[in-house]
């Protein structure tokens, strides 16, 4: 079975802390038939043309030769392996990426253009990095869903939390006012956010996420040891999220108080108040956004191989 990560972040009432609450979806192993990603993000089967089923192959007659075929080369794929992921490589960091982003406006409208621009400049920043190790790189698309809506990870309440699921990231504006309480006056929190859910993307495209769910799906999604599993995922997107501000900052758009911002409140991010223990202690997620920031190389976002307290 392949399961898929649906990421999100809520406060309990009257807590300074803030939880990220993931869930996850089953989805069957689909067959050896070609498949291709539609516009929604479902996997569909390739389904050959009248013409592919219908027209007979020509046969060339004696002392014709065979056009050779044009063999496009393979593309890349991603590699379902942890630790050990091509990603990890020694010397993989994010480059200095200019980047332009409109005016932060916090009706819906303006929002989704805010996060379209930003997803189109850390698709630019991680593109290289992805390259360098042989993986795709097709950016994310980003919704700003204002009702209840649905994905290919089922539907979702307007008041769900942001989350990524299948080459997608959903930015509710109504979770951050009415769950978190947030004022949306500045994108600094957001953008924060949305950082950590494109680590997530950057997680599926490297085979990280796939691999990393079906060891959950195999030790139990609850049991410790899969809530460890959890934490080192969601950790490591926390730390690529940091990675991609030492590509951005002071290169346009993305100034100093922005990252601030964003570390103070990673610091607030994390497991609490009796919830479980999915997304690690608030500490370790800022010591993770920080060290991916600062550090800015993969492999030192390698949470597979960090000690158990590092994850805790």
């Amino acid at each position: 079975m392949l399961g898929v990560a649906l990421v999100g972040i809520v406060t309990s009432t009257g807590s300074s802390y803030r939880t990220a609450e993931p869930g996850y979806e089953n989805y069957p192993t689909f067959s050896t038939t070609t498949t291709t990603t539609s516009a929604t993000g479902t996997t569909v089967a390739a389904i050959p043309t009248t013409a592919e089923r219908t027209s007979p192959r020509a046969t060339p007659t004696a002392g014709q030769r065979t056009p050779a075929t044009r063999r496009e080369p393979p593309k890349p794929r991603p590699v379902p392996k942890l630790a050990d992921n091509p990603l990890m490589a020694n010397g993989l960091g994010v480059p200095k990426t200019q980047c332009s982003l409109p005016r932060w406006n916090a009706s819906p409208a303006g929002q989704q253009a805010y996060y379209e621009a930003a997803v189109n400049c850390m698709a630019r920043a991680w593109a290289p990095v992805l390259s360098a190790a042989g993986l795709p790189t097709e950016p994310p698309r980003v919704y700003t869903p204002t009702g209840r809506h649905s994905s290919p990870c089922g539907n979702r309440a307007a008041t769900d939390n942001a989350y990524y699921c299948r080459g997608n990231i959903y930015m509710p504006p109504q979770y951050f006012t009415k769950v978190e309480g947030l004022r949306m006056e500045q994108p600094a929190v957001f953008l924060g956010v949305l950082a950590h859910e494109y680590g997530h993307h950057v997680q599926e495209l490297s085979g990280i996420m796939q691999a990393a769910w079906s060891i959950r799906y195999d030790v139990g999604e609850e049991s410790v040891a899969g809530l460890e599993n959890s934490r080192r995922t969601e950790l490591q997107a926390t730390c690529f999220g940091g990675m991609v501000y030492a590509g951005l900052v002071g290169n346009g758009s993305v100034g100093r108080g922005l990252y601030d911002a964003a570390l103070r409140d990673n610091y607030q991010r994390g497991d609490h108040n009796g919830r479980p223990r999915d997304h690690g202690h608030p500490q370790n997620n800022g010591v993770w956004f920080q060290h991916g920031a600062e550090k800015n190389r993969t492999a030192q976002c390698n949470t597979w191989s960090a000690s158990p307290d590092s994850v805790a």
